[in-house]
C-alpha cells in the first residue's frame, strides 16, 4: 500500500505519508475501509453475505488492516471487528471448518 516498500517502518517514519495516502488511496476506498463493517452490522446477513465475509477474512483482511493502520485507524478496525463478532457467531480457527457459524 502507498508504495512504501519497507514494511519494517513505523508510520511516522514513512516519508510524506499524507501525500502517499492522497496519491494511492482513493477517497471512496478510504470510506469503504472506515465504514464497511458498520454498514454490514446494520444489514441483514444471510448465507451469501457470510460467504463474502469469510472470503474477505481469508483473502483481504491484512490489506484492510494495513490501510487502516496507515490512516491511523487501528482502533476503528478493532471496534469494527468487535461489532461484527457480536453480529455473527465466530468459531475459533483450529481447523479448516467454516469460520462463521451463524447469524445472531
Amino acid at each position: 500500500m502507498c508504495k512504501i516498500g519497507d514494511s519494517s517502518l513505523f508510520n511516522q517514519e514513512v516519508p510524506d505519508l499524507p501525500g502517499r495516502l492522497v496519491a494511492n488511496i482513493h477517497p471512496d476506498v478510504e470510506y469503504a475501509c472506515r465504514y464497511w463493517a458498520s454498514h454490514l452490522v446494520n444489514a441483514n446477513i444471510g448465507g451469501e453475505m457470510l460467504d463474502l465475509l469469510l472470503g474477505f477474512c481469508s483473502n483481504d483482511m491484512l490489506n484492510w488492516l494495513e490501510v487502516m493502520s496507515l490512516l491511523g485507524e487501528l482502533d476503528g478496525a478493532i471496534n469494527s471487528l468487535r461489532s461484527l463478532s457480536r453480529k455473527v457467531k465466530v468459531r475459533p480457527i483450529f481447523s479448516s471448518a467454516t469460520l462463521i457459524d451463524k447469524q445472531c
